[in-house]
Order: structure tokens, then C-alpha cells, then sequence
């Protein structure tokens, strides 16, 4: 141990104060990147969680606007006769006329472009 310590002392003042000098300039350096390092990971992880949040309320927002259109269209089709008529039916009906028929498909069509 006191070898060393002799071997330390046996230095010249340049080299010792070089030493020193990088020492106390890397130091704080380490320091500053582990503390940059922890706070830019704190901030992503609260940003992803932020947008994920953002995300699925605009997937509730979509998913309720779609239900209730679909909602929509049913009681719009279910308080029509003629289509109850036109659904309820196995073949042609001799009282129905195509021209019938034809404006109940251009109706459920119009549906079905109005909420795709």
C-alpha cells in the first residue's frame, strides 16, 4: 500500500494535474447522461401513455358514432311496412309490382350510401 501511494507521488505535477483535471470534467458528464437518460425515458412513457389514451377515446368516439347510425337505420327499416313486407317474404307476391320492389331496393340502397 505505501508502494503505491510512493508510485502516486512519484508523478510529476503535469501528469497529476491532467489527471485530475479529465477527472473532474468527466465526472459531472457521466452524471448529466444518466440524468438526461432518466428524465427523456420518464417523458417518453408519459407521452405514450398520453396518446394511447388519446387513441382509444377516438376508437370509443368512431365506435359509438357507428352504433348509432346502425341504431338509426334499423328504426328507420323497421318503422317502414313495405320493407317489413319486402324482408318478410319468401318469393314475389302476385300484389307486388316490380316497380314496387324496385323503389324498396333504391330506398335500402340509399340507406346504405347515406351511413356506409
Amino acid at each position: 500500500m505505501k508502494q503505491r501511494i510512493l508510485k502516486l507521488n512519484n508523478f510529476p505535477i503535469r501528469h497529476k494535474i491532467i489527471t485530475l483535471l479529465l477527472l473532474i470534467s468527466i465526472l459531472p458528464s457521466i452524471g448529466l447522461g444518466f440524468l438526461t437518460g432518466f428524465t427523456v425515458d420518464r417523458i417518453i412513457d408519459k407521452q405514450a401513455t398520453q396518446h394511447t389514451l388519446q387513441l382509444i377515446g377516438q376508437v370509443n368516439k368512431t365506435l359509438e358514432s357507428y352504433a348509432s347510425n346502425m341504431q338509426n337505420i334499423s328504426y328507420l327499416l323497421s318503422m317502414d311496412p313495405e320493407i317489413e313486407n319486402f324482408l318478410s317474404q319468401q318469393e314475389i307476391r302476385s300484389n307486388q309490382t316490380e316497380e314496387e320492389l324496385y323503389s324498396i331496393r333504391q330506398f335500402m340502397q340509399g340507406l346504405s350510401t347515406l351511413y356506409p
